[in-house]
């Protein structure tokens, strides 16, 4: 798909409106480049990078994964779960592993700009 290049004009409600219609990944992105764009204003890396770690620890499934994730582990537990459903709930464990992982390393990284322990860092939340 070519893209072009479209000069619009919208308001902060419309804008909104747009990054509700993103996946949850995309979503994150581009809330970590408007965290960017922002932090490069106030010409301040360290609160970006903070709020940048942030988003990663905070990260989680979106409503409609952990729905979907719940309702497979459902199906497997009563053995009621096709090859197909059992390849997805794979997947979203897999995903969700992912997820924890990159959380660990963003608690750690954050926990040494903050020159403190992680322990004494997930109190703090």
């Amino acid at each position: 798909m070519p893209i072009l290049d479209l000069k619009v004009e919208l308001d902060k409600n419309n804008l909104l409106k747009v990054a509700e219609q993103l996946e949850t990944v995309e979503l994150d992105e581009f809330i970590r480049d408007v965290i960017r764009i922002r932090a490069n204003r106030k010409g301040n890396s360290k609160v970006q990078k903070e709020e940048e770690l942030l988003l990663i620890i905070n990260h989680n499934f979106s409503k409609k994964e952990q729905n979907r994730f719940d309702e497979l582990v459902k199906m497997r537990q009563v053995n009621n779960i096709t090859d197909e459903d059992l390849m997805e709930l794979i997947a979203l464990t897999d995903y969700s592993e992912q997820i924890a992982v990159e959380r660990v390393k963003a608690l750690i990284q954050l926990s040494r700009i903050k020159g403190i322990g992680v322990g004494t860092l997930m109190k703090e939340k």
